[in-house]
């Protein structure tokens, strides 16, 4: 369980869910303490103790689910067919075991007894060597489930439930009863073991059984045994352990799936398996159980071997799925990182979101950790050797050096025009996101008029009032971009609050549509200011083409960058919150 756990835990902080030793220890106390038998409650302990923020929760429920089964989920389709609960051939089946002394092998008895959560955990325990690591694509699913099944001995479990059958029908059981044994014992291996999917128990099957084994002295296989009497979590980790060797950790693609579960099965005793159940079959039959009682138990246990089986490639087909969630949300972030902003779709820009979220929150950690460095202070060595003088030499006293450092302002001026909204959506949030790092922050947006819209931070959400910014402010959001009448405007109305501490930050295309560039205004501001950035989302090749203005405009500036995509973005803003607290003023 921990083993499995603390998995769970490593692909959370691998999809950028921060997780902190001390909560990855809280999770594995709670997991402990209420263990499997509730999945929502087991679920809501891990959520509680590893989950911080709401936008990481559809992470962590696909996530969880990957890596423990819903049973009733999977469940569900098989309950219907299997109709009403018949408790009568649980009870018979283990009567019987009990009265022969069949002991079944250890898989056969989990297909038996067993419930869905032990099932589950056997066939993970049987995916362990199956190579389930390898497991990247769907057609890999097949492939890793016959490598899990076949790590498990079904010819003991199917020996196994023979025995039974055999063992019944001697008891003189009627046809018809034995008919709805073997049928239970069918479903019980067709579900793969799960308390939904096999639908409602009979134990009187299990009850004949048992009392068959018990009178007659008969020793099943460990696996044979599981699949009678194992539940699903034991039946879990007997998949699980027949995996280990099964080489999952090459499992990519859908079509190894078969493959790596018959790699899982071949590594059972499925002989041993057989042979418990035929041996379980004959005493049956040996008891004079009638044969439609035998067929029902032949049935039965014909069934629970098939869902055993099924468990195995559910299990690689989980192990695949699980992994190619981890590959492919690092290379979602990864492609939508480095597309170009003008490219993104509508879905794409709201997946943006996050990233960016994730983005500022990656630069907020980093400069936290810098502050708290630079706030224990670093030696001072001329002071501490002087303070030394008076104890002989020694340094009895570590001495201490201090920065203050004073956090800077930012002034975002955004082209919020229908060729660069984009980018000014990712930059607005990514700064606002990013506000306490800087002692004040003001944004205004620009097409041919400019409007302040810091107000809207202030008030609303970032998401809302980047929303808002893009829409709602004070200008003509349908005419053509003037960025020269829109440096004057700035100059007229705004000049006098900028200072030697504010850094300007523009994003625009300089595409001044033939206006008059008035680069007089933008030099004006630079005399006023730290510095101006501007960072372009248009390639270079396009600058001083037709009615770009850029070369003007960059003569004023201190940096000039290209910014076609998120990455870039990000690196520059990042540069920019973590300048001031290298260097300080």
């Amino acid at each position: 369980m921990d083993r499995r756990v603390l998995e769970f835990i490593g692909d959370l902080r691998r999809a950028e869910i921060r997780i902190s030793p001390s909560e990855a220890l809280d999770a594995l106390a709670a997991s402990a303490e209420i263990g499997l038998t509730d999945r929502d409650l087991f679920k809501a302990a891990l959520a509680s103790t590893l989950v911080k923020e709401s936008r990481d929760l559809p992470t962590f429920e696909r996530l969880f689910n990957l890596y423990f089964l819903d049973l009733q989920a999977l469940g569900a389709g098989l309950a219907k067919a299997l109709g009403p609960e018949d408790p009568r051939i649980r009870e018979l089946l283990d009567r019987l075991m009990a009265e022969e002394g069949i002991e079944l092998d250890d898989v056969t008895e989990l297909l038996l007894r067993g419930r869905g959560s032990e099932m589950e955990l056997a066939i993970r325990s049987g995916g362990r060597n199956a190579g389930l690591e390898r497991l990247m694509y769907f057609l890999q699913v097949g492939f890793f489930s016959r490598r899990i099944q076949d790590s498990l001995d079904w010819a003991a479990i199917e020996r196994d439930l023979e025995m039974l059958m055999q063992a019944l029908e001697a008891r003189g059981i009627d046809p018809g009863r034995l008919a709805r044994i073997r049928n239970y014992l069918d479903l019980r291996l067709l579900g793969a073991g799960l308390a939904k999917a096999l639908g409602p128990e009979d134990p009187r099957i299990r009850e004949l059984l048992d009392r068959l084994m018990a009178e007659e002295g008969i020793e099943l296989d460990d696996v044979t045994e599981l699949l009678l009497r194992g539940r699903g979590s034991e039946m879990e980790l007997a998949i699980r352990s027949g995996g280990r060797n099964a080489g999952l950790e090459r499992l990519m693609y859908f079509l190894q799936v078969g493959f790596f579960s018959r790699r899982i099965q071949d590594s059972l005793d499925w002989a041993a398996i057989e042979r418990d159940l035929e041996m379980l079959m004959q005493a049956l039959e040996a008891r004079g159980i009638d044969p439609g009682r035998l067929a029902r138990i032949r049935n039965y246990l014909d069934l629970r071997l098939e869902a055993f089986r099924r468990m195995i490639r559910q299990h690689v087909e989980r192990e695949r799925e699980r992994r190619a969630f981890r590959q492919g949300e690092q290379l979602t972030r990864e492609v939508l990182t480095d597309k170009p902003l003008f490219a993104l779709t509508p879905d794409e820009v709201a997946q943006m979101k996050s990233v960016v979220a994730r983005l500022a929150r990656k630069i907020k950690d980093a400069l936290a950790l810098r502050q708290r460095q630079e706030e224990r202070g670093r030696i001072d060595s001329r002071r501490t050797m002087r303070k030394s003088l008076q104890y002989g030499g020694i340094p009895m006293e570590v001495m201490l050096r201090r920065r203050h450092r004073e956090k800077p302002k930012l002034v975002t001026v955004c082209d919020v025009s229908d060729s660069v909204r984009n980018a000014s959506r990712f930059m607005l949030q990514l700064v606002w996101s990013l506000q306490e790092c800087f002692s004040r922050v003001r944004s205004y947006v620009l097409v041919s008029e400019i409007a302040e819209v810091t107000q809207a931070f202030d008030g609303y959400p970032v998401e809302r009032a980047v929303e808002w910014a893009l829409g709602g402010a004070p200008v003509d959001y349908h005419c053509r971009s003037d960025f020269g009448y829109a440096f004057s405007r700035f100059c007229r109305t705004e000049l006098d609050t900028l200072d030697r501490r504010t850094t300007v930050l523009v994003l625009g295309d300089a595409r001044n549509n033939y206006n008059d560039p008035q680069a007089w205004a933008l030099r004006l501001i630079r005399e006023r200011v730290k510095g101006i950035i501007w960072l372009n989302p248009e390639g270079q090749w396009g600058w001083g083409v037709g009615d770009s203005v850029m070369p003007l405009y960059a003569s004023s500036c201190d940096v000039v960058r290209e910014c076609r995509t998120i990455g870039q973005l990000g690196e520059v803003v990042d540069n920019l919150v973590h300048h001031w607290w290298r260097r300080g003023r």
